[in-house]
């Protein structure tokens, strides 16, 4: 099965900083030589809010609660920062429209935890902070959710049953890019790439690679199905 779907970024700021996970935001490190934006200034800035924080720390202990195997962090560790949409700021500082991602790792977990949150607001409506698929995945929330169909179906076709009705993806990994960039395709300098992703199905843990691959229409994506196995 194919899709193609996406989400167009953008910009993109890189988070480097470690807080607790009573902290209100992210330490930030930038580029000192770059020129400020004046927009990634204004959310860096509103990161710090204190009624955000609570929001976002609320979301990551949920996710938390959610994953694979116990764990328990002592601190949050933000690794990328994403624009989606251009972002509108009220005079008091904070945003009335726009939309961003944002990866944060919770220290110290073994094997590493990755947790993906998707901030969207709108005008006249109340602030949302969702949990996207956790892990590593370079996909955007509008293919992870299409993406999601063919990744359970080629759990069910593995575990020869489709009675389970305890089912979640509940890791992803980004294995490589397997091409160079292709000419005319909706996103610039998109490359295909191979991505795994964990479903758990009733008892199993059940690892299926999917093939993505970006086209003038958006991002097509194929399960493995004969690489699908078991979670080690």
């Amino acid at each position: 099965m194919a899709h193609r779907r996406g989400i167009k970024r953008f910009a993109c700021v890189l988070l480097l900083g470690l807080t607790t996970l009573a902290a209100a935001a992210p330490a930030v490190a930038q580029d000192p030589a770059a020129q400020p934006d004046p927009m990634v200034q204004g959310l860096l800035k509103y990161l710090q809010d204190p009624d955000y924080s609570q929001l976002r720390m609320a979301k990551i202990r949920e996710g938390n609660d959610k994953a694979v195997g116990v764990c328990q962090p002592r601190q949050v560790k933000s690794v990328r920062l994403i624009p989606l949409s251009a972002i509108s700021f009220a005079a008091d500082g904070k945003p009335t429209s726009g939309m961003w991602a944002e990866s944060a790792e919770l220290l110290p977990c073994e094997p590493a935890r990755r947790l993906n949150l998707l901030t969207v607001i709108a005008p006249g409506k109340p602030i949302q902070v969702l949990l996207t698929l956790p892990g590593t995945t370079v996909t955007d929330a509008l293919l992870q959710r299409d993406a999601a169909v063919v990744a359970v179906q080629g759990a069910a076709i593995f575990a020869k049953t489709k009675d389970c009705k305890d089912i979640a993806i509940v890791d992803t990994k980004f294995d490589d890019w397997t091409g160079d960039a292709v000419p005319g395709a909706l996103f610039a300098s998109a490359r295909p790439w191979l991505e795994t992703w964990t479903v758990r199905y009733c008892d199993k843990q059940i690892d299926v690679p999917i093939d993505f691959r970006p086209d003038s229409r958006g991002t097509g994506f194929t399960p493995r199905q004969k690489d699908i196995r078991l979670r080690k």
